[in-house]
């Protein structure tokens, strides 16, 4: 499996391409993304200590686009007042892949956490 470092944050190649098969976007799409990590637009790893708001973090336990449990492991580090979810029959679109138990998960969540505000 092909990764490199890219800026401080495993990319993994052969991940990005199995993502790109099977939601079926262009060569073209592929690359942008690809430019787009490995340039860091899209790193927001170095300001998730900022945030100061309760936190859902959803993960699915078969997501082949990160490869691993391990960004959300450190989302959920580096948030304060975060949560972590693992939906563990989804993979990197748990929303649309157990949308009801989604919702579950949404709605209690925001019920915690809206009853306090």
């Amino acid at each position: 499996m092909a990764a490199r470092m890219a800026g401080g944050n495993l990319y993994n190649k052969a991940a990005l391409d199995r993502t790109a098969a099977v939601t079926k976007i262009s060569t073209a799409r592929v690359a942008a993304v690809e430019d787009e990590i490995v340039r860091q637009k899209w790193n927001f790893e170095p300001f998730l200590d900022e945030i100061q708001v309760s936190t859902l973090i959803v993960a699915g336990r078969h997501d082949e686009a990160s490869g691993t449990l391990e960004p959300a492991c450190q989302m959920l580090q580096k948030i304060a007042n975060s949560e972590l979810i693992v939906m563990n029959e989804s993979g990197h679109f748990p929303f649309a892949e157990q949308p009801l138990y989604f919702q579950h998960v949404l709605a209690d969540f925001t019920e915690r956490h809206l009853s306090h505000a």
